[in-house]
Protein backbone atom coordinates (compact mmCIF):
# COMPACT_ATOMS: atom_id res chain seq x y z
CA UNK A 1 0.00 0.00 0.00
CA UNK A 2 1.34 3.53 -0.46
CA UNK A 3 0.66 6.66 1.56
CA UNK A 4 -2.48 8.31 -0.58
CA UNK A 5 -3.01 10.97 2.02
CA UNK A 6 -0.81 13.65 3.80
CA UNK A 7 -1.50 15.70 6.14
CA UNK A 8 -1.35 19.32 5.97
CA UNK A 9 -0.21 22.01 7.98
CA UNK A 10 -1.99 25.91 7.84
CA UNK A 11 1.25 26.97 5.92
CA UNK A 12 1.29 24.06 3.38
CA UNK A 13 -1.47 22.17 0.80
CA UNK A 14 -3.45 25.38 0.96
CA UNK A 15 -4.68 25.39 -2.60
CA UNK A 16 -5.71 29.56 -2.20
CA UNK A 17 -5.32 31.75 1.19
CA UNK A 18 -8.78 32.18 2.32
CA UNK A 19 -9.89 35.31 2.31
CA UNK A 20 -10.28 36.08 5.93
CA UNK A 21 -7.78 34.37 8.61
CA UNK A 22 -9.76 33.69 11.82
CA UNK A 23 -8.18 31.57 14.25
CA UNK A 24 -9.15 27.68 14.02
CA UNK A 25 -8.13 24.12 15.80
CA UNK A 26 -6.40 21.93 14.05
CA UNK A 27 -8.55 18.72 15.11
CA UNK A 28 -6.76 15.37 15.97
CA UNK A 29 -7.15 13.05 13.26
CA UNK A 30 -6.48 9.27 12.37
CA UNK A 31 -5.92 8.11 8.94
CA UNK A 32 -5.52 4.24 7.54
CA UNK A 33 -5.59 2.68 4.63
CA UNK A 34 -7.43 -0.48 3.02
CA UNK A 35 -7.36 -2.39 -0.34
CA UNK A 36 -10.47 -0.18 -1.39
CA UNK A 37 -9.94 3.40 -0.09
CA UNK A 38 -8.77 5.94 2.61
CA UNK A 39 -9.96 6.49 5.76
CA UNK A 40 -9.73 9.50 7.82
CA UNK A 41 -11.21 10.25 11.16
CA UNK A 42 -11.12 13.31 13.05
CA UNK A 43 -12.14 14.93 16.13
CA UNK A 44 -14.33 17.81 16.16
CA UNK A 45 -16.33 17.41 19.18
CA UNK A 46 -19.03 20.30 19.67
CA UNK A 47 -19.39 21.09 16.33
CA UNK A 48 -22.48 22.13 14.78
CA UNK A 49 -23.44 19.16 12.23
CA UNK A 50 -24.58 22.24 9.77
CA UNK A 51 -21.61 24.03 9.74
CA UNK A 52 -19.32 20.78 8.88
CA UNK A 53 -17.65 21.49 5.35
CA UNK A 54 -15.54 19.13 3.25
CA UNK A 55 -14.10 20.59 -0.30
CA UNK A 56 -11.65 19.35 -2.87
CA UNK A 57 -9.82 22.00 -4.54
CA UNK A 58 -6.46 21.30 -6.24
CA UNK A 59 -5.81 17.96 -4.75
CA UNK A 60 -6.47 18.88 -1.25
CA UNK A 61 -9.32 17.44 0.96
CA UNK A 62 -9.94 20.56 3.41
CA UNK A 63 -12.46 20.26 6.59
CA UNK A 64 -13.64 22.93 8.09
CA UNK A 65 -16.63 24.14 10.18
CA UNK A 66 -18.02 26.98 12.32
CA UNK A 67 -18.85 27.42 15.84
CA UNK A 68 -22.57 27.82 16.82
CA UNK A 69 -23.85 30.23 19.18
CA UNK A 70 -24.32 28.91 22.76
CA UNK A 71 -26.98 30.25 25.56
CA UNK A 72 -24.44 31.04 27.18
CA UNK A 73 -22.87 32.99 24.28
CA UNK A 74 -25.64 35.09 23.39
CA UNK A 75 -26.30 35.99 26.98
CA UNK A 76 -24.66 38.95 28.40
CA UNK A 77 -20.74 38.33 30.35
CA UNK A 78 -21.86 39.49 33.14
CA UNK A 79 -24.34 36.84 33.57
CA UNK A 80 -21.91 34.11 33.85
CA UNK A 81 -20.40 32.60 36.79
CA UNK A 82 -18.09 30.00 34.98
CA UNK A 83 -17.62 30.08 31.41
CA UNK A 84 -15.22 27.66 30.18
CA UNK A 85 -15.70 26.05 27.58
CA UNK A 86 -16.82 27.73 24.07
CA UNK A 87 -17.48 26.35 20.31
CA UNK A 88 -14.24 25.95 18.53
CA UNK A 89 -13.94 26.62 14.57
CA UNK A 90 -11.56 23.55 13.46
CA UNK A 91 -9.71 23.64 9.98
CA UNK A 92 -7.35 20.81 9.09
CA UNK A 93 -6.61 19.88 5.14
CA UNK A 94 -4.68 16.42 3.57
CA UNK A 95 -3.43 15.94 0.63
CA UNK A 96 -5.27 13.34 -1.16
CA UNK A 97 -3.11 10.89 -3.64
CA UNK A 98 -3.98 10.27 -7.61
CA UNK A 99 -5.10 6.83 -7.15
CA UNK A 100 -8.16 8.38 -4.85
CA UNK A 101 -11.50 9.24 -6.03
CA UNK A 102 -12.26 12.47 -5.57
CA UNK A 103 -16.15 12.49 -6.66
CA UNK A 104 -17.01 9.41 -4.76
CA UNK A 105 -16.21 10.85 -0.90
CA UNK A 106 -18.21 10.46 1.79
CA UNK A 107 -18.58 11.39 5.27
CA UNK A 108 -20.85 10.69 8.20
CA UNK A 109 -20.21 12.88 11.96
CA UNK A 110 -20.71 10.31 15.00
CA UNK A 111 -20.37 11.54 18.72
CA UNK A 112 -17.99 14.10 17.76
CA UNK A 113 -16.19 12.35 15.46
CA UNK A 114 -16.37 13.23 11.61
CA UNK A 115 -15.11 10.39 9.70
CA UNK A 116 -14.43 9.89 6.12
CA UNK A 117 -14.13 7.60 3.29
CA UNK A 118 -12.08 8.17 0.01
CA UNK A 119 -12.26 5.17 -1.90
CA UNK A 120 -9.97 4.49 -4.48
CA UNK A 121 -10.01 4.46 -8.26
CA UNK A 122 -11.08 0.70 -9.23
CA UNK A 123 -7.85 0.60 -11.40
CA UNK A 124 -5.81 1.38 -8.37
CA UNK A 125 -7.53 -1.59 -6.71
CA UNK A 126 -5.74 -4.74 -5.97
CA UNK A 127 -7.39 -7.08 -8.18
CA UNK A 128 -6.47 -10.92 -9.19
CA UNK A 129 -5.29 -11.79 -12.81
CA UNK A 130 -6.82 -15.06 -13.74
CA UNK A 131 -4.11 -17.71 -15.05
CA UNK A 132 -5.53 -19.50 -17.62
CA UNK A 133 -3.33 -22.93 -18.57
CA UNK A 134 -2.99 -23.99 -22.38
CA UNK A 135 -3.21 -27.05 -23.34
Amino acid sequence: MTNEIQTCTPNTCAPTAPAKQTRAFLPAADVRETEDAAHIACDVPGADPESVELRVEDDVLTLSTTPRETDSQSESPSGSLLAEWRPRRYRRSFRLGRDLDRDAIEATLEHGVLHITVPKRAEARPRTIPVRISA
